[in-house]
């Protein structure tokens, strides 16, 4: 329905839904992009939710073949956040740590653990060698814990081969830490 002041729409059932424009032509443009997007929907929605559209043919000649928009386009790559396994036992690692934290745990991420892991990315090579000796803090149970159920999660996570590439590696392990001597005078 067009009023001077404002344009109304009936929607299926009691209720109207009003556009208001600062002019007629705007109140009429408005209009014309919601028949638009109403047409490109199929024929079956639109009888189900009950959307007339006057002069459907006109319109229609006017939207761009329906192929257009047909998902998904041959071979086009999805975009992906993460391209390689390392990069997902980084951002996993680091999510444990920071949900660990906002419980009110203190408990902080092996920094030599992270260094290792940012030197292999910034070089673009596989980590093969995971020394973790001589920590600070030292390492403990929990912290390898940690570790290694993160390196499973992320050796359990399937990605599609052609856009992620697999960089872990693990070729030799040193957990080596310095013994705790007491001083005593």
């Amino acid at each position: 329905e067009m009023c001077i002041r404002d344009s109304s729409i009936k929607k299926k059932g009691s209720s109207a839904l009003t556009i208001f424009g600062t002019s007629q032509l705007q109140r009429e443009e408005m209009v014309a992009l919601l028949n638009e997007y109403y047409m490109m929907l199929p024929q079956d929605n639109r009888d189900r939710l009950g959307i007339g559209i006057q002069q459907q043919e006109e319109i229609r000649a006017k939207l761009p073949p329906p192929e257009t928009f047909e998902n998904p386009i041959v071979n086009r790559r999805k975009p992906v956040e993460l391209q390689s396994r390392l990069q997902l036992f980084k951002a996993e690692y680091m999510e444990h740590y920071l949900q660990r934290q906002s419980s009110g745990q203190r408990d902080q991420p092996v920094i030599k653990m992270c260094q290792l892991v940012d030197k292999s990315l910034d070089e673009g090579v596989n980590l093969e060698d995971f020394d973790l000796s001589d920590c600070d803090p030292p390492l403990n149970d929990q912290r390898i814990s940690v570790i290694v159920d993160v390196l499973h999660q992320v050796n359990n996570t399937v990605g599609d081969p052609e856009q992620f590439s697999e960089n872990i590696y693990p070729k030799s392990l040193n957990l080596e830490q310095p013994i705790n001597e007491k001083i005593t005078n």
